[in-house]
């Protein structure tokens, strides 16, 4: 992940009251480990990608709670996707938890304002590695997910062979998703969907 002010193995950082402007990546990006940082106050816009993405580990035992505990707060987060990467939403959350996206305002956006993923029960199981996943520019179908594989095997197939199938609908496969408890309220989103 490229981005303007791009930070990984960071704890209790704080950045406030900037003008995050013009840039052709993202505004700014809490990568792998990152915890209880704050992002209050910015202005972020003119963005080729999103405004603030938080990306923790793929699917796994070992990595929970490693992107956690951040404060996205009371930021403007304006014309995202101009690369164009129309994918880009003013808040993105993957693989991160306990996070409080709030009173955020986002506007002319081109996909959602705040996207929060783990990765689809079905591509965890070891029956089917990375069934919905796409390849990326150079061939890679493993790097979508970032599946921690050695670690989903190691469950055992009494645990994984559940995961995606019709009776299950995701729900044993949550634990070691990385995403959960996140809280996003009170934000005003406008114009967003506009190119997707």
């Amino acid at each position: 992940t490229d981005a303007a002010m791009f930070m990984q193995g960071v704890e209790y950082c704080v950045i406030s009251d900037c003008s995050i402007l013009c840039t052709g990546a993202y505004g700014v990006a809490l990568d792998h480990y990152a915890k209880y940082n704050r992002i209050t106050h910015n202005e972020m816009g003119n963005l080729g990608c999103g405004g603030v993405q938080l990306t923790g580990y793929g699917p796994g035992t070992k990595t929970a709670n490693i992107n956690t505990g951040n404060t996205i707060l009371a930021n403007y987060i304006h014309d995202t996707g101009l690369a164009p990467y129309m994918h880009s939403s003013a808040v993105t959350s993957f693989g991160s938890s306990y996070n409080d996206v709030k009173f955020n305002k986002m506007e002319r956006l081109p996909y959602t304002a705040v996207m929060m993923t783990g990765t689809d029960p079905s591509s965890i199981n070891p029956n089917s590695w990375n069934a919905n996943a796409w390849f990326d520019s150079y061939g890679n179908l493993d790097t979508q997910y970032g599946i921690r594989k050695d670690e989903i095997e190691a469950l055992g197939s009494e645990i994984t062979d559940k995961f995606g199938n019709n009776i299950d609908n995701g729900i044993h496969a949550v634990p070691y998703q990385n995403s959960d408890y996140n809280i996003t309220e009170y934000n005003i989103s406008i114009d967003y969907m506009q190119e997707m």
